[in-house]
This record gives structure tokens, sequence and C-alpha cells, in this order.
């Protein structure tokens, strides 16, 4: 209700403006204020690689306007879950310093002539007209082509409010009931066992993961979990594995105490932790940058973070996080990480990865609600009822197409995560003069139909092709499917399409592994971590013709050049 009175007094101050026989967007349509040849809404990475290709194809000065709510010109999104949080500036990420170095800084745009109108929010559309309103009222008009980049807006959860006293007997209930099930558990295993063979058993699995995950063997060539289900579920989330029941609980409450007097005393700790993060642009990423050299400062009991969300996003937060310092809890709402990407042995590899490097990991525990204690963050809550303790969370629950402005005017296509514009071959909308590149659109892929994705990669080459286009060379954008990530030091790339029912995997974590997805003896779609620019070309190329292979004897290679070395084109 607040907000939708708030829009009415902007509502009447905009119309103020003009005469009282006309509304301000018939008087836009009229009367624009600034006027380009082309207009780029959004200022994201699509955009930064569009205006590089705009000039190679010779921009004039004042031809282009690109229009932000951000206050920097566009950069390599990407690196805010990864190096920006490690410590990076982005003067060195700045579009298009991942594939070429050059950096496109202000300076950049002011040579070229390219006119960068930031910090500035556009409320209204007319695709017909091509005019844009801004929030102070100004309108721009676009006479040659308005291409709408505005990318993709992060899902959110809600929050609630639970007094002090409730939400520590809440934690200290938690806490006592994992000690429990933890003390049952173990001595489920003396049952089984000779007391010998167990303390072994419960020594090495220790030792195996570092603190936290189940104990590995090799099979078909990779690391997998142990065949006993039992093993799969146990988790250590301290130092060490917590036998005494009663003396921990005491230990436990008294840290909790601590920590909750510290949060009512200190003063800049309800600066930091007011409210839950969510990372999409670079104010966010600063803000949490912030925080994260705040919390390195204090006890180590207080450095403790959760990230809600295991996948893409949620497990490059979560290392960058684990990496500078900070004890991280990743709530991943189903059965193993990164289900859209990866299979399933390959997610049990990645998961004892994490756990080894000290993330404590919840699966199949969908979080329901962000619990706020006193105006200051404390917890979340999961489904089953479950309360998980955190100084500050993270949220990295996916995004959906930020494509509500042009709703009711271009043809959409519903997708689970919202509506994305529809566009054709030259990546024009429903309506002619109105293009739309990057996150927010539905693709025409000559393989597998109209579809989404949302990467980096896909955002650089629509942002040259709709360049191209709008320069006078037509053509049909056909962009073969391709992700990179990075989670720790373990950097991956997949190409093609991994939603076939056969695959293959081969290598470890530890110096490369490939994973094979194959339909009808052809590969469909590829991942490979730590292989060569040799590799990646090969397979870049097996996907996209859809090499033929021997799945017979593609089984009984362990090696990753082996099988590389089977891939032969005709």
């Amino acid at each position: 209700q607040q907000q939708q009175q708030q829009q009415e007094q902007d509502e009447k101050k905009l119309n103020a403006q003009y005469p009282d026989n006309c509304d301000r967007r018939s008087w836009g349509r009229k009367y624009p204020h600034r006027t380009f040849d082309y207009i780029f809404f959004g200022g994201g990475t699509a955009c930064g690689y569009a205006a590089q290709e705009f000039v190679k194809q010779g921009l004039k000065p004042g031809q282009l306007a690109i229009i932000s709510r951000e206050a920097v010109p566009s950069y390599e999104r990407f690196f805010l879950t990864n190096e920006f949080l490690k410590g990076a500036k982005i003067n060195d990420h700045f579009t298009c310093s991942a594939e070429n170095g050059q950096i496109q800084d202000p300076d950049w745009y002011r040579r070229h002539g390219i006119q960068l109108i930031l910090q500035t929010e556009i409320i209204f559309i007319d695709g017909v007209t091509r005019n844009l309103e801004s929030s102070s009222g100004e309108i721009f008009k676009a006479r040659k082509g308005l291409v709408i980049a505005t990318g993709s807006m992060v899902m959110r959860l809600t929050i609630v409010d639970m007094p002090s006293n409730i939400f520590k007997a809440e934690i200290k209930r938690a806490k006592e009931q994992a000690q429990k099930e933890n003390y049952e558990y173990l001595s489920k295993l003396d049952s089984q066992f000779d007391e010998k063979s167990a303390k072994l058993l419960k020594r090495a699995s220790y030792r195996e993961t570092g603190g936290g995950g189940s104990v590995g063997i090799e099979i078909s060539g990779i690391a997998s979990s142990n065949s006993s289900p039992e093993f799969e579920e146990f988790r250590m989330s301290e130092k060490k594995p917590i036998l005494s029941q009663e003396n921990e609980i005491v230990m436990l409450s008294q840290e909790s105490e601590r920590a909750t007097s510290f949060r009512e005393l200190d003063k800049d700790y309800r600066k930091y932790c007011e409210n839950p993060y969510y990372l999409r642009n670079y104010a966010d990423a600063c803000h949490l940058k912030q925080t994260i050299d705040y919390f390195l400062t204090l006890a180590p009991e207080l450095r403790k973070c959760i990230v809600i969300g295991g996948g893409y996003i949620g497990l490059e937060c979560a290392s960058s996080l684990a990496s500078s310092g900070i004890q991280v809890t990743l709530i991943v709402r189903s059965g193993r990480l990164a289900k859209g990407i990866l299979t399933t042995e390959m997610s049990a590899m990645y998961e004892r990865y994490y756990t080894s490097r000290g993330v404590t990991i919840f699966k199949n525990s969908p979080a329901k609600e962000i619990v706020r204690v006193n105006d200051m963050v404390g917890g979340c809550r999961l489904e089953d009822g479950r309360l998980i303790e955190g100084n500050f969370i993270l949220v990295g629950l996916g995004s959906r197409p930020a494509s509500e402005l042009l709703n009711g005017q271009l043809a959409m296509k519903e997708f689970p995560n919202g509506k994305a514009i529809w566009v054709d071959g030259s990546l024009q909308t429903s309506i002619q003069g109105v293009y739309a590149i990057g996150d927010v659109i539905s693709l025409p892929f000559h393989m597998y139909g109209q579809s989404q994705l949302e990467h980096a990669l896909n955002a650089r080459r629509s942002g040259e092709h709709v360049a191209r286009v709008l320069s006078g060379k037509i053509s049909v954008y056909d962009y073969h499917p391709c992700i990179f990530g990075q989670f720790f030091d373990l950097k991956w790339k997949m190409w093609g399409d991994n939603g076939t029912p056969r695959y293959i995997t081969v290598g470890n974590l530890e110096s490369k592994f490939l994973t094979l997805w194959i339909w009808e003896n052809r590969i469909q779609g590829a991942f490979l971590q730590g292989g060569t620019i040799e590799d990646e070309n090969k397979l870049v190329r097996a996907t996209k013709e859809q090499t033929k292979v021997s799945m017979k004897k593609l089984k009984l290679l362990r090696n990753v050049d082996e099988v590389l070395y089977q891939i032969q084109f005709v």
C-alpha cells in the first residue's frame, strides 16, 4: 500500500509538469526531450560488447546512448561472485576485459561519442514509438532502434520478525536436536562394529573429509561416495567430532549467548546485518564486500554466513566467502548441488570438495523465510521448521527475466522462472525496431528450439549480433550454448545440451575430469574441468556438430585424454 501511494504521488508530480489537457505520455510522444538513433536500455554486459561492435562497424558520435540504473559503465558481471569478493577492483573488469583485454571505462565511451546515461530509472516504455520515460520525467526517443537489455532480477525470500527470547530458545532446541541425532548415529555405528573398528572409522572419516563429508572410494575412474547409504548424510559441522552431548550443548549455548550479546552491543553490527544480501549488480557486491571485510575483523564464532541456494550463483558465492575466511552454511533445496548443471556423480564430487573446504551443507532443505531479531538478521527457517543461525545471509535462489515494463506490449514466452521476451533470428521482438538481448530473451536455438539461457557468453554474443544487425548486416543469431564458472580454484566449462539421460564421466577433481552427454551415439553436451584450450576447442566442435562416438569404447576408458582422442571428426 505504501508503494502504491508513493507511485500515485510520483504520478501527480510528473503530470503537473505538463499542460492540463495533455498527459505526460502523449506529450512525450510529441515532444521527446532527448533523441538518439539507437538506445540501449539496461547497461549490462551485453551493452558493453554491443558498444564495442558498434564502434567496429563505424558508429558516429552521438548516435548511441546507453541508459542504466547503475553508477558505473558495463562490466563483466560474472566477476562479482569471484574476483571482486576476493579483493579485485572493478576498473580491471569493465567490458570487454574478459576476451580481448580492452577496458571500456567512462573515458572510452567519451572518446567514441557514446552517451552514457547512468543512475537513471526508467518507469515507462512505449514500444511502438520507442519512447522511454525516466522517474524524473525525462523522455528519451530512439529513432532507428531500441534495444532492451534489462537482464534478470533476483528471487527474494520473505522476512519475518521474531522476539529475541523465542529466537534463542529455538536455536538452542535446534542444536540440542542436532547433538542428539549425531549421538544416536555414532551409537548406531558402535553397535554394528566392534569398538576398535568404529573408532578407526570415525577417525578416518574425519581426517579424510577435513571435518565435513563422507569417506570416498574410487568408482569407474572417479571419486564417489561410500557405498553405504548411511555414510552419505553424515556431516560434521564442528572442527572435531561431537561425542559428548551434554558438554557440547553447554559450550554451544555459551557461544550463542556471546554472539547475541555482541550483536546488541556493537553499533556497526546493525549497519551490516539489517537485511539479507542479494548479489546481482555492482552496488550489491560493494555492500557485501564491506560486510565481509567487517566480519573478518571479528572473532571466528561471529563469522557465520548462510548461503541460500545450491545452484550456480550459490556455489560460486559460497566458495568465495569460504576462501575469504567466513564460516559458510549452504542451504540446498534439492538432494544434490547444481542439479540443473551437474550429474549425480559430479554433484557428489563437488559436495565432498566443498565440505573438505569447511562448507557445511544442508540438502533437501528448502528455505522458507528469513528470521530477523531486533531488526537484525538472525537466521533462516527451513520448510521442515528447523531454524539455522547465521550472522548474515546471502540469498542466491536464481533469477527471473526483468521484462515487466514490456509486459502486454511484446510477445513473451513463459518459463518456470518468469516471462522472457520472444525474439526472432535477428533478435528483433514482435514490434518492428525494438530488439532484445542478454538474459531477458527467449533464444531461437537451431537445435533446441526456443530456450532461455542466462549467462555471460550469451550476453556477449547477442550484444555483438544486434550491433551488426542495426549496422545493416542482417544475419541469423546462431549461438551455441556455453556456460563457465569457478568453484574455489576449480575452473570449468560446459557446452551443448546436458538434458540427455545417457552420459559418461572420467577423471577426478585433482587433475581434470570430463562428462559427455550422449544420445544415439552422438555427443550432445560436454563438461570439462581443468582442460587445455585445445581440449576446449575440440569439445566445442564436437557438441556443435554432434560428433558420432562409440559408447562401448568410451566406457572402457578411465583417462580424459584417452576419451578426447576417441573423438574424431570426419
